[in-house]
């Protein structure tokens, strides 16, 4: 069966002819196809007491099916209780949604869950920008090193001496003479 499932913005997943259930995901290097995996652990005995894979970019959006199906996997004994009683559920900020916000509220969980701007107003992080690209060249090229002919060595922007510590291999069957 086809994933005809629709992500956020209602547009239809896209899947993968011999694994409909994986989808596009976006990583560093570009687009994977492949699953977000999702764990619940136990802080206490660091246990890993529940975990799930889904075929989309947005883990946040599948967070109540998921805490649906970690309820359905409690023994029989405690599924009548109340979910995460004595804990408090930590997460990134893909969960925090409206959505998840109700259901935190409807189930009377404590959570913790930073917002999407919380870095704005945290003085942690007001260095920050310092951190980000400024237009200037993030990556050196030749030009940038300064060769010692006499050492056979290169000179990096830093300072640093950088030594040749292989061997020249010239095939000298391509010359004509």
């Amino acid at each position: 069966m086809a994933n005809i499932d629709n992500n956020t913005r209602g547009k239809e997943i896209k899947s993968n002819i011999t694994d409909n259930e994986s989808g596009q995901l976006k990583s560093n290097g570009g687009w994977v196809q492949g699953y977000n995996g999702m764990a619940m652990v136990d802080a206490k005995s660091q246990v890993i007491t529940y975990g799930e894979a889904f075929g989309g970019n947005n883990e946040g959006q599948y967070f109540r099916k998921f805490m649906d199906n970690a309820k359905l996997a409690l023994p029989k004994k405690l599924r009548g209780k109340k979910f995460l009683k004595k804990g408090t559920l930590l997460a990134d900020t893909a969960f925090f949604s409206e959505d998840n916000l109700k259901y935190f509220a409807d189930e009377k969980m404590d959570v913790c869950i930073p917002d999407h701007n919380f870095r704005k107003r945290d003085l942690r992080f007001v260095t920050a920008d310092r951190h980000k690209d400024d237009g200037k060249k993030t990556r050196y090229t030749v030009e940038d090193f300064e060769y010692n002919k006499k050492e056979k060595s290169y000179i990096c922007p830093n300072g640093v001496v950088l030594k040749y510590k292989g061997e020249i291999y010239v095939d000298r069957s391509t010359f004509l003479c």
